[in-house]
C-alpha cells in the first residue's frame, strides 16, 4: 500500500476506483455541502472584510494626504506673511534711517514767488491752475517791457537751480503792464 493510500485510509477517505473519494465519509451530502458553504461564507466574509479594511486604509491615506497638503500650504502661507513682514519691517527701518526731506506744495511755492514780488514792486500777484491750460504765475509790474523781458529772466534763473519746485513742472510767469493790456509784456518758462 501506498502512502497515499494509508493516509486516506486514515482518514477514513474510500478509494472507490475513480470515483470522487468521500471527504468527510460519516456525514451526509447535505451536511457536507452546508460546512463547504459556511467555509466559502467565511472566505467571502473575510474577503470583504478585508475589502472593506483595505477600502478604510485607502481613505485614511487620502485623508491623511489631504491634511498633509493642508499642512504645506498652511506653512507656506505663513513662510510668505514672514517674508513680506520682513520686508515691510525693512522698509519701514529703511525709511527711518533715511533723512527727511520735506515735502514741498509746488502752489504753495508758487505762492510764495507771488509775495516776493510783491516785495519787489509788483502791483497784483495772482495763481492760476488748470490741467486744461497750464499753470501760471501773473503779476503787474510798472517797468518798461524791456525791464519785465529782464526780470522775466532773472526769475526764470534762479527757479532753474538745482532743488527749485518749478524744474520739470510746467509753470509760466507773465508780467503784465498797469495800464490794463490783456497780453503780457514778458513770458518765461519757469
Amino acid at each position: 500500500m501506498s502512502d497515499l493510500e494509508c493516509l486516506n485510509k486514515q482518514r477514513g477517505i474510500v478509494d472507490r476506483g475513480g470515483e470522487a473519494p468521500d471527504a468527510l465519509p460519516n456525514m451526509s451530502i447535505k451536511k457536507q455541502v452546508d460546512k463547504k458553504l459556511v467555509f466559502l461564507i467565511v472566505l467571502m466574509a473575510m474577503g470583504a472584510v478585508s475589502a472593506v479594511f483595505n477600502y478604510q486604509a485607502k481613505k485614511e491615506a487620502e485623508r491623511l494626504e489631504k491634511i498633509a497638503a493642508i499642512e504645506r500650504a498652511a506653512n507656506e502661507k505663513i513662510e510668505r506673511q514672514r517674508v513680506i513682514a520682513a520686508r515691510r519691517e525693512a522698509s519701514e527701518v529703511e525709511r527711518r534711517n533715511k533723512p527727511q526731506v520735506a515735502e514741498r506744495n509746488i502752489v504753495e511755492d508758487a505762492y510764495t514767488m507771488c509775495a516776493v514780488l510783491r516785495s519787489g514792486g509788483a502791483t497784483t500777484c495772482d495763481v492760476k491752475t488748470s490741467v486744461w491750460s497750464g499753470s501760471f504765475i501773473d503779476a503787474t509790474v510798472a517797468v518798461s517791457p524791456q525791464q519785465a523781458a529782464a526780470i522775466c529772466r532773472q526769475v526764470a534763473l534762479l527757479t532753474g537751480k538745482a532743488g527749485s519746485p518749478f524744474i520739470g513742472a510746467a509753470w509760466d510767469l507773465k508780467l503784465f503792464s498797469p495800464l490794463g493790456s490783456d497780453r503780457p509784456m514778458a513770458v518765461c518758462k519757469l
